[in-house]
């Protein structure tokens, strides 16, 4: 049964590389590393995601993390499944006005190294008037924690 679980998402993982684009540097932070979680809630699989701070608040997963916050989202795709080995979301992030989103999310992990990392994406297109206007690439790798 762990070998089963363990090439599945349920489990929780700590960002331990984030680059952007084809950069070298990883820009994820030692100090108050991300934590993602997948876990079975009734027959669905669910997923919360917060930094390891002095004072950790989880937000359900996908959610668009500030440095003090969550900013409010609409769901547009989620994948998530128990026993699958993949997760992704499609969301956008509503403006400052809540009126108009203004940027698109595109999240996708996928299981890798036997069960022991979370290998995957985040873009995030930037929209004006509802159209794309530029873009990033995160690369993400995490790794399971006992």
């Amino acid at each position: 049964m762990s070998a089963l679980r363990a090439a599945t998402l349920e489990g929780s993982w700590r960002l331990v590389e984030q680059r952007a684009g084809s950069g070298r540097a990883n820009l994820a932070s030692p100090e108050a590393p991300l934590r993602l979680e997948f876990y079975l809630s009734g027959h669905a699989l669910a997923g919360r995601i917060w930094t390891a701070e002095a004072r950790p608040r989880t937000f359900p997963w996908p959610s668009f993390l500030t440095d003090r916050d969550s900013l409010p989202i609409q769901i547009d795709r989620l994948m998530i499944a128990p026993g699958g080995d993949v997760a992704r979301a499609v969301y956008r992030v509503k403006g400052a006005g809540g009126d108009e989103p203004s940027l698109q999310v595109e999240e996708e992990y996928r299981v890798a190294e036997g069960g022991g990392a979370l290998v995957g994406t985040v873009k995030v297109i930037t929209l004006e008037r509802g159209s794309p206007h530029g873009s990033y690439l995160l690369h993400r790798r995490f790794e399971r924690e006992p």
